[in-house]
């Protein structure tokens, strides 16, 4: 009876850090659609108007897509801590995750040269990204809440490849072609985000082995 429990007990841990860690899987793949698509939306909106209002417009779908994803987060994960705990973490991670967003688009178009605009939310992401682990993803792994760490690999590999986009910024930019550049930056985004999502699902199925 007694050894009943506890393999019922270790079947409902597993079944929670399993459902969470999968939920964060999901949310990847669900941000990642969105994101991208906003961003799109608002180049095409904005075609024709000018770089600050392509960037001012960037920046309004990433900060629309930090939203969305943070409910997300707050649904899935945070809330199985308790509703007082959750509204916390959640607005530490709106915080956390918008702070590089806010910083680099208020300081950049004075102090950074104007190739590296367009393409400077993909760095503010994996910035973001990065963050969010150690404030928000860490916690909750210590915590026995989920066993994956997307927000760390996807800011990893962010930060790892933006060199990448800013030589590519640097060559086609002062040229005109920057829907090209943000075409490049939009698609190794989708890209992180499903090595970060598949991630997520390989390491839930993990639990069940």
């Amino acid at each position: 009876m007694t050894e009943d429990m506890a393999r019922l007990a270790d079947f409902a841990r597993r079944l929670h850090i399993y459902i969470s860690t999968l939920g964060t899987g999901f949310t990847f793949f669900t941000f990642g659609m969105v994101v991208i698509a906003l961003i799109l939306i608002a180049d095409c909106v904005t075609y024709g108007m000018g770089v600050t209002v392509k960037n001012v417009a960037i920046a309004v779908a990433i900060v629309t897509s930090i939203i969305i994803s943070v409910f997300a987060v707050y649904t899935v994960i945070l809330k199985a801590r308790g509703t007082r705990e959750a509204s916390a973490k959640g607005w530490w991670f709106m915080v956390t995750f918008g702070a590089p967003f806010t910083l680099m688009y208020s300081i950049g178009p004075r102090l950074l040269p104007r190739y590296v605009m367009p393409t400077i939310w993909f760095l503010c992401l994996g910035m973001a990204f990065l963050l969010s682990h150690f404030i928000c993803e860490r916690p909750l792994i210590r915590k026995g809440v989920m066993v994956a760490k997307p927000f760390l690999i996807s800011g990893i590999f962010m930060l790892a490849s933006y060199p990448l986009i800013l030589y590519i910024s640097y060559i086609h930019i002062p040229e005109g072609r920057v829907g090209l550049v943000e075409s490049f930056a939009s698609g190794m985004t989708l890209l992180v985000y499903y090595i970060a999502g598949a991630y997520s699902l390989y390491k839930a199925n993990e639990l069940f082995k």
